[in-house]
């Protein structure tokens, strides 16, 4: 089944539709809110209550409109809530989340594995640093693959925009992770003119 027949077979009862949909989407809103906020347990807790108002709000459905769009609407507005609420706090030990359905390669050098790490979760802290506006869109192109007309369709706001945040959200987080990982001619005492 689709995920939109899913969706209605849940609006009209059906409780065993909630489990696919739970495996289709638990992993990638998990990986959605581990981008936001680098808290593993926080981002599981986030996940957890994305299921539960889907199965509140199901109702609120329109069949056939997918759902991807849909659901990650509900999921940003709950990781807007959460920003809003008291208790949150930046700078919580992150665990790693492990990544799901990789196919097997030749493995690359460990070098060049540990400096991809490294380079991935400056880029995860420098998204973290950036304006909601342009982290949001950035983890739903990026992280979550979205295309532009479902991140319009996530946040209610014209293509046009979607793209712009895109374009000068990236110029940003180039501009904070230049300011955090020297250049390697800068490490070598070569400076740039």
């Amino acid at each position: 089944m689709t995920d939109e027949e899913l969706m209605r077979a849940l609006q009209a009862g059906d409780r065993a539709a909630l489990a696919p949909l739970v495996r289709r989407y638990h992993r990638p809103l998990m990986a959605y809110y581990y981008r936001l906020s680098g808290d593993y347990h926080l981002s599981q807790d986030l996940a957890q209550e994305c299921f539960f108002r889907l199965v509140m709000r199901a109702r609120h459905y329109r069949y056939p409109e997918p759902l991807r769009p849909w659901l990650y609407r509900m999921a940003t507005n709950i990781w807007r809530d959460h920003v809003k609420s008291a208790p949150y706090r930046h700078g919580r030990a992150a665990l790693p989340l492990e990544t799901a359905g990789t196919t097997a390669a030749p493995e690359p050098p460990l070098e060049e594995v540990v400096i991809r790490k490294v380079l991935a979760q400056d880029a995860l802290a420098a998204l973290r640093r950036l304006p909601a506006p342009y982290a949001e869109v950035l983890a739903l192109r990026f992280g979550q693959d979205l295309t532009v007309p479902e991140i319009a369709a996530v946040l209610d706001l014209p293509e046009g925009t979607i793209k712009s945040r895109i374009f000068y959200g990236l110029r940003r987080l180039r501009a904070l992770m230049d300011k955090e990982v020297p250049h390697h001619d800068q490490q070598a005492g070569v400076t740039r003119g």
